[in-house]
């Protein structure tokens, strides 16, 4: 788990734009913006799935052919709605699957040691140039496999929008910095501002009326 943090902490940085690899070792902007395609097709396309399972409970997918090796199921939808995200997902899962296909991997033998010692494993020997371009869409391809592939998302943050992993399911915001920038400009805060100034306004009104009218007593005295 330690290990998965360490690799999720170098695949953030590298999405938000803070590579610490080393000059030379450092992967190509067409290889970044790759990575980026990849991680918002996936939580576009968890944000489809899940909208359609809240929607259509109950779909299945009647036909299975060999000519479709993958593509979005093929679900029987009731709703307009539905259908059309149904299509959209398949159309990006088609570019995310087209994305994938430029990995290719290797198996390899490499001595390892560490504190459980040394010893022989299995391992994919990718030079560094290459690991950037295969090992973090596999390890993107990893949290889908254990399900924690939706906790790879975007800070809700309009001016934000920084890569984060979410150690919560409901969790918008990269930092609390954010969450509180948010909501001190969200609609809640800006309708409470308004109440507060409109009573604010008011009050001075009121106490500029009480002023004049002492100030007219203490005249006719």
């Amino acid at each position: 788990m330690r290990r998965l943090h360490s690799s999720l902490d170098i695949l953030l940085k590298e999405l938000n734009g803070q590579s610490i690899a080393h000059p030379k070792d450092k992967p190509s902007k067409s290889a970044v913006n790759r990575l980026r395609q990849l991680c918002a097709d996936l939580e576009e396309l968890e944000q489809i799935r899940s909208a359609l399972a809240q929607h259509e409970p109950k779909a299945a997918d009647p036909v299975s052919t060999a000519q479709r090796l993958w593509a979005w199921p093929n679900l029987q939808l009731k709703h307009p709605a539905s259908q059309e995200l149904n299509a959209r997902g398949e159309r990006i899962l088609d570019r995310v699957n087209a994305n994938l296909n430029r990995l290719r991997t290797r198996e390899g033998v490499m001595l390892a040691a560490d504190t459980r010692g040394m010893r022989l494993i299995r391992w994919n020997p990718f030079d560094y140039k290459n690991f950037f371009t295969t090992g973090y869409m596999y390890l993107v391809l990893g949290l889908l496999d254990s399900r924690n592939l939706h906790r790879l998302r975007r800070c809700q943050r309009k001016k934000c929008r920084r890569w984060f992993f979410g150690q919560t399911d409901w969790q918008k915001y990269c930092s609390r910095n954010c969450r509180q920038l948010e909501a001190a400009h969200g609609e809640a805060f800006k309708e409470k501002r308004r109440l507060y100034m409109r009573k604010y306004r008011r009050n001075e009104i009121e106490q500029g009326l009480r002023a004049k009218e002492l100030a007219k007593k203490g005249r006719k005295k």
